[in-house]
């Protein structure tokens, strides 16, 4: 038998199977077929075979007093090898199909134009109805449903084989071979039809996929006695027509109809496609033999075979149709108890209790329900809510009442999710939430209705409210204390700014009275002193000044706006060069986006950073300063880069404490409060500030900042 199994033929390794290599050059050299999977192959031969026999019985089962064939059996054989299996293998198929064609007209000395015309003929009407049926009904049919059984019968029993009929008509009357059209085109027409109409469901049920219909059919016995008697009837009612009827033995007589819905329903589709094609077979058999009273001329003639060739068609049809809608039946009897199971069983194992309710009485219950009202399913079904609820509700609405209004706005379809204060039987409450939810059944409306107890989750809201509350208390104590401390603070450097600063200016001042006045008396030794004694003193003040900026920094209110980069890094800049004399360095601006900050607080942060670039790359020959920014979203990234004397990358951790330096004050001055002062200001915006340098290399500050807002 011709196996069709559905499988990708294309899909095989291209170094073959089964002890039969093919690869690299040995596939070329040694195999012809080149890379063509050996399964094709071996279906494509198979197939050629099952043609050429399938031609040789239509020719045995037509009688040699007609001038043509009434039963074409590979036009249904070439359809159905056509839909079992890929586009892509379609061209092997027909040069198969071609094979056996040729071998068969060879055989019975039908001339090549007329061979080649005929086989194109049979393959256009093959091709077109397979491309339609995977088009517009399935990809693979297989006469699962109603819906393919009439496409089938549309499409490849009249679209098709008509299109077929005619272009073989056509090649009959140009050939010679028939004078009239009509007559060539109507036999052509029904014996393709009736072949693809019995042999195509026959193949494509047994070879396209298990059926699940008929799964268990092996595993039980008494379905081979079963099978046997509809075999033995149905050679039984043959032979009673063979014996007592007159004239042509149509399969159309109600006893072959009987037995042929029999195989149907107790047997499903392959079943009835077995019997109907035996049924068919049996029936042409004997009738082109002339075992049916039909004379010869009778036969001849033509007259009788069309409406045998019609009642085949019926006969072999009749028991698949209840076969497909009986399986169908199952199918969703099938789904429908599967459904019923997956809702049974989450009904069931749900933790929340479900009431099922008609009107306003409930109907059924779950497990937890039980569980959770701590009573028997019999002390529910048949009360109303108001059983298992307390008089009034929390907010004071009464519960009948209150129960009826949500149960009436829940039929009209307003689905809905409120917490209730519910009552087990004992009369112990407890709070819920619920769900209602409507739902429609044979025209009648029910409600479900799904209750969780909350009482845990209101306990823990209530302790959350609690420890809230708490917190609050103890944010305003915290904000209390630290609202005293910046008052302290704020006394500390008022106090800082002028009890500090009187005896600082004593002291410088007593020592450049010295200076001036004592100068020739001293020795170069003291009046190296009394200017180390000036220059710490100094320092002094510039540490106090920036230890009270740096203070207020943290209290100071920011004032954002929208700021010109470029403009404000060319100022500090301008500035650290009008006060340092020395300054040499010279200043690359790329262009800069403009940043929505506080102008004096960020002023201070490019003074810091620029101060600092002058001032560690004043060593070099020449200093050089970067200075560049770019957008990346609603962040700005600005830098300030020199060639200076750079730091180790292990220490950048320390960079920005408080007093907190990597250089000597031998090699470069400073208090260690500025990049301290900078972080915190970044900060303070809502950005991140970062170093990146190597010693001897230079050092790259870089800083973030919102973007500008768009004007409007």
């Amino acid at each position: 038998m011709l196996e069709v199994e559905i499988e990708a033929m294309d899909c095989c390794p291209s170094n073959g199977r089964s002890g039969n290599p093919v690869n690299g050059a040995g596939a070329a050299s040694g195999n012809s077929l080149g890379k063509i999977p050996a399964s094709l192959w071996q279906k494509a031969v198979l197939f050629s075979v099952a043609y050429f026999l399938c031609a040789l019985a239509s020719n045995y089962l037509s009688p040699p007093a007609i001038p043509f064939r009434i039963f074409w059996l590979p036009a249904g054989l070439y359809v159905a090898m056509l839909l079992l299996n890929q586009t892509r293998s379609w061209p092997w198929l027909i040069l198969a199909a071609f094979t056996a064609n040729l071998a068969f007209d060879l055989v019975q000395g039908t001339p090549l134009a007329v061979l080649f015309s005929f086989f194109g003929a049979t393959t256009v009407q093959a091709v077109t109805g397979a491309w339609l049926m995977r088009r517009f009904v399935a990809e693979r049919p297989n006469l699962r449903t109603a819906k393919e059984f009439f496409w089938i019968t549309i499409i490849l029993g009249i679209g098709s084989t008509m299109l077929g009929a005619i272009i073989g008509a056509t090649t009959l009357v140009a050939s010679g071979l028939n004078h009239s059209f009509g007559q060539s085109w109507l036999t052509w027409w029904f014996d393709n039809m009736s072949a693809v109409m019995v042999v195509t469901p026959l193949i494509l049920v047994w070879f396209s996929g298990h059926d699940e219909y008929q799964q268990h059919f092996f595993s039980q016995r008494k379905k081979y006695l079963e099978a046997a008697l509809l075999m033995v009837a149905s050679f039984a009612v043959c032979g009673y027509f063979l014996l007592f009827s007159n004239g042509i033995m149509s399969p159309n007589k109600s006893p072959i109809l009987l037995v042929l819905m029999w195989a149907g329903i107790r047997f499903g589709t392959r079943g009835a496609t077995a019997i109907g094609v035996l049924v068919a077979l049996t029936f042409l058999f004997f009738t082109t033999q002339y075992f049916t009273g039909l004379t010869q001329d009778q036969i001849s003639s033509g007259i009788y075979i069309t409406p045998l060739q019609v009642a085949w068609v019926m006969a072999s049809l009749v028991g698949l149709l209840p076969a497909i809608v009986l399986r169908q039946r199952d199918e969703k009897m099938e789904e429908l108890r599967v459904s019923e199971t997956k809702f049974r069983t989450l009904h069931d194992s749900a933790r929340d209790a479900i009431f099922m309710m008609q009107g306003d009485h409930f109907i059924s219950c779950n497990p937890a329900t039980l569980a959770m009202y701590g009573c028997r399913e019999e002390d529910i079904i048949g009360q109303t809510p108001a059983r298992f609820s307390p008089s009034v509700q929390p907010d004071g609405h009464g519960s009948s009442e209150k129960a009826a209004e949500k149960i009436r706005l829940a039929l009209a379809g307003a689905s809905s999710t409120f917490e209730w204060r519910h009552c087990k039987l004992d009369g112990t409450g407890f709070d819920a939430e619920v769900s209602l939810n409507r739902m429609e059944l044979n025209g009648d409306y029910f409600l479900q209705a799904t209750v969780r107890d909350i009482t845990e989750r209101k306990r823990a809201e209530a302790e959350l409210k609690r420890h809230r509350e708490h917190l609050e208390e103890l944010v305003a104590v915290r904000t209390a204390d630290l609202q005293a401390a910046n008052r302290e603070l704020e006394a500390f450097s008022f106090s800082v700014s002028h009890d500090l600063r009187a005896p600082l200016r004593a002291i410088a001042g007593y020592s450049d009275i010295l200076l001036l006045s004592c100068a020739p008396s001293l020795t170069q030794t003291g009046q190296r002193m009394l200017n180390e004694i000036a220059h710490q003193s100094s320092l002094m003040g510039q540490l106090i000044d920036d230890l009270l900026a740096f203070s207020r920094t943290g209290r100071q209110a920011i004032q954002s706006v929208s700021i010109n980069m470029d403009a404000l890094a060319q100022e500090a800049f301008a500035e650290q060069c009008a006060t340092n004399p020395k300054c040499a360095a010279q200043i690359t601006t790329r262009p800069l986006p403009p940043a929505f900050a506080d102008p004096a607080m960020i002023r201070v942060v490019l003074n810091n950073l620029l101060s600092n670039a002058i001032k560690y790359s004043s060593k070099r020959n020449p200093p050089l300063i970067e200075m560049g920014g770019s957008a990346q979203g609603a962040q700005n990234v600005y830098f300030v880069k020199d060639n200076g004397a750079g730091f180790d990358m292990q220490h950048a951790d320390k960079l920005f404490g408080v007093f907190q330096r990597l250089h000597s004050k031998a090699e470069f001055e400073g208090t260690g409060i500025g990049l301290a002062l900078v972080q915190r200001i970044i900060q303070r915006h809502g950005g991140r500030v970062w170093a990146e340098g190597k010693v001897d290399e230079g050092a790259t500050f870089s800083f973030s900042l919102p973007a500008a807002k768009a004007s409007t």
